[in-house]
């Protein structure tokens, strides 16, 4: 007779047994589904790490780029007027052209649209900076370029006579960027054009701004004049 160890052994083998079986059917029964779902996996896992490693090397590429259009940025600040700044200039705008072609949402299009705005703004094409600064915002909400683009399209609106959409362009800098060290300056250019327009009323709300929400900016101070200056020449009521 077995024992009742050996019977209990016999069992644990048998039952191992059934599940191997089991589990043998089991994959003969599904085998072609599971092939699918595993060759599935291995596409999946080869396009994830190729399209990885392309991004890798696309960010590396067009930020060696940007950089290259910083370094002759720099060098077209230092040139002398002339035949080589020219070509340099022509060269700079062809290679932001290509970097805002080629990298449309990578950061090296970002760092190209500000170069070039900067490039029309130091060239007195005020309403061509302007542009690429509202339009570098627009497309980089989120980028630390927005809120300074959105100030200095402003600042060329204002050189262009455009007080309206240099209004605009504060406007928006004061509205969704509220924790931006520019919106104090924004508020008092915002102040001093509404003054220009002779829109008191809105001038006056721009200066109060300021001593509301940035009671501690030199900006604010410049803003209390103006306001009591409106007061003292009637324009505002006391």
């Amino acid at each position: 007779m077995l024992s009742s160890e050996n019977t209990e052994t016999a069992r644990g083998t048998e039952a191992k047994q059934r599940l191997v079986d089991r589990l043998a059917d089991f994959l003969h029964k599904y085998r072609i589904v599971l092939l699918v779902v595993l060759i599935a996996l291995v596409v999946f896992v080869v396009a994830y790490f190729s399209w990885t490693e392309w991004h890798k090397r696309t960010r590396e590429r067009s930020t060696l780029m940007a950089e290259r259009a910083q370094e002759m940025y720099a060098n077209w600040l230092e040139a002398e007027a002339g035949s080589d700044r020219e070509t340099l200039q022509q060269e700079l705008e062809a290679l932001i052209e290509q970097i805002l072609e080629r990298y449309p949402r990578q950061y090296a299009a970002q760092r190209a649209g500000f170069i070039g705005a900067n490039l029309a703004f130091e060239n007195e094409q005020w309403q061509e900076a302007a542009e690429g600064y509202r339009d570098l915002a627009e497309s980089f909400p989120k980028s630390y370029l927005a809120q300074l683009s959105l100030f200095n399209a402003g600042v060329a609106y204002e050189q262009a006579g455009d007080l309206g959409e240099g209004i605009a362009a504060y406007g928006e800098l004061t509205e969704q960027y509220t924790d931006s060290f520019l919106v104090p300056h924004a508020l008092f250019s915002l102040g001093r054009l509404y003054e220009t327009r002779e829109e008191y009323e809105n001038a006056f709300q721009a200066y109060d701004r300021l001593e509301d929400e940035y009671p501690l900016s030199n900006w604010t101070k410049a803003g209390r004049n103006r306001i009591i200056g409106l007061k003292v020449e009637g324009k505002i009521a006391e």
